[in-house]
């Protein structure tokens, strides 16, 4: 059941990123980010009296805080990569980062999931990495950032190919399926509330210094409250998957979200997809056929 519930909320969360970057494209960033985590409140707020059993409790408020600020600054870190550093290095590397940080905790907690299941963890880091992928577009051209005579790269370089950007991106999804985790039962959907009330102070914060609108143009409006409304039912869904399955497992299923971005951009906006995207949905299958079997 956890496999299967974090399969549906890697889809959803594919799908609202898909979603919040046509929305991007059409308003400003951080406005389009705003007004889908108020989406996203607003929309939990509405479905809350079904979903709680009991009222808030301090240990689901508190965690869920802390996945708010570890998955705004994910989102802040990944954003500043694309933007200053080369988008092939960037999304793998936080991808894959995003998914072995929740293993190793899974690991270190005492979680031993069968050989089977590992093998389809390994499989699915590879997969996460190729789907996540750019096309060559975005890659560095021969001798691009290279330093001269094959030395190795220096720091600088590196800062500059977003490799830094990615792995800190990549430690804060990582860190949010993990403290998402953390909360037992009892907490019951009040770690989403807390981490959506982080988020929208922290965001909320840096607009307000900067004066950004917090309406997006009417043209994004319903792009932006779909990525709000199907990030928000992603991590209900990841949160129940969590307490009803290993943490090193779903969270890796979980992780292969973008494979659902890259076949919408393929289909809806008809993008080519390089041949390790391809590889990458393949292998992504077969790893949750191993996961889930195993």
């Amino acid at each position: 059941m956890g496999v299967l519930l974090g399969l549906a909320a890697a889809t959803l969360y594919g799908v609202s990123d898909f979603a919040g970057g046509i929305a991007a494209k059409r308003a400003a960033l951080l406005t389009v980010v705003l007004s889908s985590e108020l989406a996203a409140l607003v929309v939990l707020l509405a479905v809350l009296p079904w979903l709680a059993a009991s009222g808030p409790t301090g240990e689901g408020l508190y965690w869920g805080a802390g996945a708010g600020v570890a998955g705004t600054a994910g989102i802040a870190l990944l954003y500043r990569g694309l933007a200053a550093g080369r988008m092939a290095i960037v999304a793998p590397v936080s991808a894959v980062v995003g998914a072995l940080v929740p293993v190793a905790a899974g690991l270190f907690s005492g979680e031993r999931p069968s050989l089977v299941a590992l093998v389809g963890v390994a499989v699915a880091l590879v997969a996460v990495a190729l789907v996540a992928s750019a096309a060559g577009d975005d890659a560095p051209a021969a001798g691009d950032d290279a330093p001269a005579g094959g030395s190795r790269p220096s720091m600088a370089a590196l800062s500059r190919s977003g490799l830094f950007d990615g792995l800190g991106a990549g430690v804060g999804f990582g860190l949010l399926f993990v403290l998402y985790a953390a909360p037992g039962p009892d907490a019951g959907p009040w770690p989403v509330v807390g981490s959506k009330a982080a988020s929208l102070l922290f965001i909320g914060t840096l607009a307000a210094a900067r004066r950004s609108p917090i309406v997006p143009p009417r043209a994004s409006l319903g792009l932006v409250v779909t990525a709000g409304g199907l990030g928000v039912t992603a991590n209900v869904l990841y949160l129940v998957a969590a307490r009803n399955g290993l943490l090193s497992l779903v969270a890796v299923v979980t992780a292969l979200y973008p494979a659902a971005t890259v076949a919408l951009a393929r289909f809806v906006l008809h993008e080519r997809l390089g041949r390790a995207q391809l590889v990458g949905i393949v292998l992504a299958l077969g790893a949750v056929a191993l996961i889930a079997t195993g």
